[in-house]
Formats: C-alpha cells, structure tokens, sequence
C-alpha cells in the first residue's frame, strides 16, 4: 500500500519523458517518507515550487512499523496491480493481530 500512494506515478509511467530524472514525486509525500531503501532524504534539494502536503501520523501499528518487517521501500519500486486475495487476507489478519496486542 505505502507503494503505491508514494510511487504511484510510476505505474502511470509518470517517471518518464520531462520528469525522466527525478527520483520522487514532487507531487506527493515521498520527500517526506523515511522509509526509503536507496535514498537519502539529507541530498534531496527541496524544489522551490514544492508545497508540502498535509500528512498525518499512522494510527495503526502497519502503517506505523509493521510494514519494515517486510523491508524499506526502494524508490524504482513500480507498484504492482493488486494484491492476490490470498495475502491480502493475511496482511489483514496479521495487522489485526498486532492492533489486539
């Protein structure tokens, strides 16, 4: 999920032609997400045009920590369709039991 809403425009192919060097966004909250694999948030220059979105703390342990389990997000990650309703299911099942803990 954190894939898709900070590199969904890749999967849109938003990443190529004017915006073909560009690592991140600039019109999402990626620049703000620590979560990166191979990207240092210390070298991003901020561009003078960006507004920072308002973003909000997660409120469930998944969004907060649990998604790390699986490994940080690499910024080329391009997110896939949808998930197979099988590990969908246990996604689902594995944050609800961290949320009972």
């Amino acid at each position: 999920m954190l894939s898709y809403v900070l590199n969904n425009w890749r999967r849109h192919r938003e990443d190529r032609g004017e915006y073909a060097t560009k690592l991140l966004d600039k019109f999402s909250t990626a620049v703000l997400f620590d979560g990166w694999r191979d990207f240092d948030r210390s070298q991003w220059l901020i561009p003078r045009d960006y507004e920072p979105l308002v973003v909000w703390e997660a409120r469930t342990w998944l969004l907060r920590e649990g998604w790390r389990r699986h490994g940080l997000i690499s910024v080329y990650e391009r997110p896939a369709h949808a998930l197979h309703p099988h590990v969908a299911r246990k996604l689902a099942r594995q944050a609800a039991a961290h949320v009972s803990r």
